[in-house]
């Protein structure tokens, strides 16, 4: 990933896969990072900002809430979707904001 000179879609879905196997294996942690690999190669803004939305998820998740916290920049300014009201609703219960989490969980 470190190599990479831009964006390459196949390299982005190859750490998409590569998250998935990580989820199914129980690495949350390894999972979400990468998808944030996957979303920072993805030429694909609406894919990136999928995969953005999901690794907060699986931090969250995972019980890394600090490092979900740090990502609330990257996902604050996106498109408005479930996933991004879901990532949104993690970040506000991981940061004890429960009224908006609830709020953001049921849009």
């Amino acid at each position: 990933v470190a190599a990479a000179e831009g964006p390459d879609a196949d390299l982005a879905a190859e750490a998409a896969r590569e998250a998935m196997r990580d989820e199914r294996l129980g690495d949350l942690p390894a999972a979400a990072e990468c998808l944030s690999w996957a979303a920072t190669l993805s030429p694909d803004p609406e894919r990136a900002a999928a995969w953005r939305c999901d690794a907060v998820r699986l931090l969250v998740h995972g019980g890394r809430e600090a490092e979900a916290l740090e990502e609330a920049a990257s996902i604050g300014d996106l498109p408005a979707t479930a996933r991004r009201s879901e990532a949104m609703g993690l970040l506000a219960f991981a940061g004890g904001r429960l009224l908006a989490a609830r709020d953001l969980l049921e849009e």
